[in-house]
C-alpha cells in the first residue's frame, strides 16, 4: 500500500490520468477494477473515474508493488546539452524555437538529445522540476513537428514601404518628399535588423541659381542600414502580437546627391508607432532624423508614414513561390547613343515566368555623372516593367537539358535625369531587344542582352541629346527558382 499527497502540479487532473501517468505499469483495465473494488481511494473515501483531483488530497492505493516504478537514481535527460531557444517563459508555459534536425521526442536512434529533454534538464539545474519530488508531472510538449522542420510563432520576417517627407518644407510648394523600401528579420521579441533602400529630394541651404525666390531641392538616394528596438515590449514581453508597437532605430545611410555628383555618409534615427490592421499587416506614423556629413540640407526632421507586412510562414507566399518560376538577375554594359555619346550603366532586374513561354519583370538601369552635348553634367536611373517573351521554348518547347535559349522583351521607360543646373525631370519612354541566355547550371545562366531605348527629345526640360534613340549592351549573370518546375503553356 502506498498513498500519495496532490501537490499543486498534480492538482486539476482527473484519477485516472493520474494514476496512468505515475503508475505506466499498472493495465488500464486492472485499474478500473481497483477504483470499483475501493483498492483505489481518495482521501479514505471511494472515488470514481472522473474524480478531479485537488491540492491536499490523499490518494491511497492498495495494489502491488510490481506495479509501482522503481525511482531512478540517475535521469537520462542530465547528459542532454543546454542549448536552448527560449522566446517567452513564465511559471506555466515556455515558448521554443526548436531548430532544424532536433528531434522533439525520443526515438530508437537518438534518447539524449531531444527538445523535452533539453527542456526537462533546463528546468531541473534551476531547480523548477525534480521527477523525485513529483508524483506523476513532468515537462510536456503541446505539439509536435517533424525532425527537419523548425517553426515559431513569431513573423520573423519583414517588408516596409515608407513615405517621409522634411517638416521644414511644407511651405516650399514643391514637396514630393522621399520613398523607401525595406526588408528586416526580428532577432527576438526586443530587436530587429534592416536594410534598405532610398530616394527622393533633400531640401538645399543653397540658393537656386535659376530661381532666387524658391528654395533648390537636390535628388538624394542610396542604403541605409538600421537596427531597431520594439520599446513596448519592455512593459510587454508575451510572444503574442499586440496590436500596437512602438519601434525606435538607429543606423547609418550611404547616399549619392545626383545634383551635386558626390556621395555622403549620414547617421539616422528613427521612431515609429505602429498599428496592426490584420494578421500579419501594420500601418505606421513616427518621425526621422538625418545628420548628414558633406551636403548642407535643412534636416532636423521629417514626418514619415508607412505600411509593413510580415511574410514568414505565410503559405500563400510559398504557394506563390513554388507554383512559378521567378529569377533575379544583376547586369552591368555600355549605352551608346546613335549620336555621340558613350556610357557605362549598371542595374538588375527581377522577373516571374508564368508560363514557359510568357513572363514579366521589372528592371533597373543607372548610370552617374556624364557631359552631355551642351557641356552639362547630368545622370540618370530608370525602372522598366516588361513582357518577356521565350521565342526558344516557342519553337522548340521546353527542354530541360538546353544550354542556350533566347528570349524577347518590350516594355516602358521610366527615366528621371538630374542635370548640374536643373533639377530632377522624369519621363516616360519605350524599350524592346533580345536577351540569351547561357544556362550553366540548373539555377545559374549567364546572358548578353542587346537592347534598344526611345525617349522623346525635349530639348527644353533636358538639354543633353541623350534622349534620342539609343542602344546598350549589357552583360550579366542570373539565379532562377524552379527553372524547370512542370508549368502548363
Amino acid at each position: 500500500m502506498k498513498s500519495f499527497e496532490i501537490k499543486a502540479n498534480d492538482a486539476g487532473q482527473r484519477l485516472d490520468k493520474f494514476i496512468r501517468k505515475g503508475m505506466p505499469n499498472l493495465p488500464q483495465s486492472l485499474m478500473y477494477k481497483y477504483i470499483r473494488k475501493k483498492r483505489i481511494k481518495v482521501n479514505n473515501k471511494r472515488a470514481e473515474i472522473s474524480t478531479i483531483l485537488q491540492v491536499g488530497d490523499v490518494v491511497d492505493m492498495y495494489i502491488n508493488d510490481e506495479f509501482f516504478a522503481k525511482p531512478e537514481t540517475r535521469y537520462d535527460f542530465t547528459g542532454a546539452p543546454s542549448r536552448l531557444d527560449i522566446l517567452y517563459e513564465d511559471e506555466n508555459i515556455m515558448l521554443l524555437d526548436k531548430k532544424a534536425g532536433l528531434l522533439c521526442h525520443p526515438d530508437d536512434r537518438e534518447y539524449v538529445d531531444t527538445l523535452i529533454t533539453r527542456i526537462k534538464k533546463y528546468l531541473y539545474e534551476k531547480g523548477e522540476y525534480d521527477p523525485k519530488d513529483e508524483n506523476s508531472f513532468a515537462p510536456a510538449l503541446v505539439n509536435r513537428i517533424d525532425r527537419n522542420n523548425q517553426w515559431h510563432p513569431m513573423q520573423k520576417w519583414y517588408i516596409q514601404a515608407n513615405w517621409s517627407a522634411q517638416l521644414s518644407s511644407l511651405t516650399s510648394g514643391h514637396q514630393i518628399g522621399s520613398f523607401d523600401f525595406a526588408i528586416g528579420r526580428k532577432l527576438g521579441n526586443l530587436f530587429s535588423v534592416q536594410a534598405s533602400v532610398f530616394s527622393g529630394e533633400l531640401l538645399s541651404e543653397e540658393q537656386n541659381i535659376n530661381d532666387t525666390d524658391n528654395p533648390m531641392f537636390v535628388s538624394y538616394y542610396g542604403g541605409r542600414a538600421e537596427m531597431v528596438f520594439n520599446f513596448l515590449r519592455l512593459f510587454s514581453p508575451a510572444i503574442v502580437e499586440s496590436r500596437w508597437n512602438w519601434n525606435v532605430s538607429g543606423g547609418v545611410e550611404m547616399g549619392h546627391l545626383t545634383n551635386h555628383h558626390n556621395n555622403d555618409f549620414a547617421i539616422v534615427a528613427t521612431s515609429q508607432l505602429q498599428y496592426r490592421i490584420g494578421k500579419r499587416a501594420w500601418i505606421s506614423a513616427g518621425g526621422r532624423v538625418e545628420k548628414l556629413n558633406k551636403f548642407d540640407a535643412k534636416l532636423p526632421l521629417s514626418g514619415l508614414l508607412g505600411i509593413q507586412y510580415d511574410f514568414s510562414n505565410d503559405r500563400r507566399i510559398d504557394i506563390l513561390a513554388n507554383r512559378f518560376r521567378w529569377y533575379v538577375q544583376a547586369n552591368s554594359g555600355f549605352r551608346r547613343s546613335f549620336f555621340n555619346m558613350d556610357n557605362l550603366v549598371y542595374g538588375g532586374a527581377f522577373g516571374m515566368n508564368v508560363t514557359p513561354r510568357h513572363g514579366f519583370r521589372i528592371g533597373y538601369l543607372g548610370t552617374e555623372k556624364n557631359q552631355g552635348a551642351d557641356g552639362t553634367y547630368y545622370n540618370w536611373m530608370s525602372l522598366s516593367p516588361e513582357y518577356v517573351f521565350n521565342l526558344t521554348n516557342h519553337i522548340l518547347g521546353e527542354d530541360d537539358k538546353r544550354r542556350v535559349d533566347m528570349e524577347l522583351f518590350a516594355g516602358l521607360d521610366l527615366v528621371i535625369h538630374n542635370s548640374s543646373i536643373l533639377n530632377s525631370q522624369t519621363r516616360v519612354g519605350y524599350n524592346f531587344g533580345t536577351q540569351i541566355n547561357a544556362n550553366i547550371t540548373k539555377s545559374i545562366s549567364l546572358f548578353i542582352q542587346p537592347r534598344f531605348s526611345y525617349l522623346p527629345n525635349d530639348k527644353i526640360h533636358a538639354p543633353t541629346s541623350h534622349d534620342k534613340l539609343q542602344y546598350f549592351t549589357l552583360f550579366g549573370i542570373r539565379y532562377s527558382h524552379n527553372r524547370f518546375k512542370s508549368m502548363k503553356q
